[in-house]
């Protein structure tokens, strides 16, 4: 197998990827610790083909109860207060809680919410996601205070974005988020906290660089480009995913479109965690991380309080992994990572440098546990996600992820020690002199 696309890059652009990786790396080291995407409800105003948590589009007109939500208030600050008794145990312990959904903005006490997160864990530790369409910039004053990040949905111009979001109001959804994010960069504080996040397609991937080129205009500063993964319903969008080859040139694209504009961009870490380990012989395994072994990995909780492995995997046929919830009166934040069957064994069981990707011995975090089960499971048995069992689930942890180079199928890797053009490829970035990025305190 070649790694051809590998080695089809210019000096210059070597040294960009190069600058890149190195520069995300140092970000992560100064930010371990624990991460929590909490989605408080799985209710949403849009119908996403690929959404990876498979939200319920309300019925315009109709008014949306809290049980439709998954938790009341008082339910959702139980969960908080466990997650701060556990921290209050682990002086000194970086955190950071991601609220999203659905669409958090439904939730009538969305923003009392937040307020309440920032008084337990300090306006640092908090962040919100919304695609943008319902909330006005008084909300987004109001809540100001209390997040230190904002991240809105972009999957891309305007005509690909409206087809993906398909918006229960009807209208332009493009053009309500956008108008949402014009007024937001009026304001510094926001502006310096808004971070513009796109999910890539084999549909999107080659508009990427001018939805770069479009949002820096308008004054957009932080850019992500998530991975597609095969959850919710995205689970049977095989058709969608981008391959290895793929996401290798849209991240020479990313960095290279970037060179131009000087924004703060990045791929999923997952992917990046790869390419520094591959490229760069930097090690990016992360064995005390909570969750995949990856520094920037997050846990994730439920609208009903399910702790999960990864923010990924909440839904059908994931929810099958679900054990204890912290809305229990009798459990702790710590007592369900250490369940039996718990996170802990998963991570214990699945995620060693000796059985993630079949035990490949690339230094790297080996990827997503979630996406490479996911492309196992669908590429052998085609199953549809309500057919598999736990069992499957289970057994699939182990594979190799889809979106690496080494890879070949669900089942077997490349081996990077032994082969020679691999080896060539690392000595080209090795001989490029780049200095080393400032530590981010």
């Amino acid at each position: 197998m070649s790694f051809h696309y590998l080695s089809e890059v210019s000096d210059r652009q070597r040294e960009l990827l190069k600058q890149h990786l190195k520069r995300r790396l140092h970000e992560r080291e100064s930010k371990t610790g624990l991460s929590i995407v909490y989605d408080l409800t799985y209710m949403c105003n849009q119908a996403c083909p690929g959404c990876c948590v498979s939200a319920v589009a309300y019925k315009k007109g109709r008014e949306i109860t809290i049980d439709q939500h998954g938790s009341d208030l008082p339910n959702i600050v139980s969960v908080l207060e466990k997650i701060k008794q556990y921290l209050d145990t682990k002086p000194g312990l970086d955190f950071f809680i991601d609220f999203g959904g659905g669409e958090l903005t439904l939730r009538p006490d969305w923003k009392e919410i937040l307020r309440i997160a920032c008084d337990m864990f300090g306006r640092d530790s908090v962040g919100m996601n919304t695609n943008g369409t319902r909330a006005a910039i008084e909300d987004m004053l109001d809540i100001d205070p209390y997040v230190s990040y904002i991240g809105i949905s972009i999957d891309g111009m305007e005509q690909y974005h409206n087809k993906w979001r398909r918006t229960v109001e009807g209208g332009n959804s493009f053009e309500r988020s956008m108008n949402l994010i014009r007024e937001m960069l009026q304001v510094p504080t926001l502006k310096s906290k808004l971070d513009i996040t796109t999910v890539p397609t084999k549909n999107n991937l080659a508009e990427i660089p001018a939805l770069m080129r479009y949002l820096n205009q308008e004054g957009i500063q932080n850019y992500s480009v998530h991975r597609a993964m095969q959850v919710g319903r995205f689970w049977d969008k095989d058709q969608l995913l981008p391959s290895p080859s793929d996401y290798f040139k849209l991240l020479v694209q990313i960095v290279e479109t970037n060179q131009e504009l000087g924004m703060n961009v990045h791929l999923h870490h997952s992917i990046e965690s790869i390419y520094t380990s591959l490229l760069l012989g930097v090690n990016t395994y992360s064995e005390s991380n909570l969750g995949n072994p990856d520094r920037k990995a997050s846990l994730g909780i439920d609208p009903v309080g399910r702790i999960f492995f990864d923010p990924w995997c909440t839904v059908d046929p994931w929810d099958k992994l679900a054990k204890s919830s912290l809305l229990d009166d009798d459990v702790t934040f710590e007592s369900i990572l250490k369940e039996h069957g718990g996170i802990q064994d998963i991570i214990d069981s699945y995620c060693r440098k000796d059985i993630r990707c079949k035990g490949c011995d690339a230094a790297c975090s080996g990827g997503n546990r979630i996406a490479a089960a996911a492309n196992h499971i669908r590429s052998n048995f085609q199953l549809k996600s309500k057919e598999v069992t736990k069992e499957q689930l289970l057994e699939a942890m182990d594979s190799v992820d889809p979106a690496c180079p080494l890879y070949i199928d669900s089942s077997t890797y490349i081996s990077a020690a032994d082969h020679a053009e691999l080896s060539m490829i690392q000595a080209q970035f090795a001989s490029i002199q780049v200095p080393e990025p400032a530590v981010v305190r």
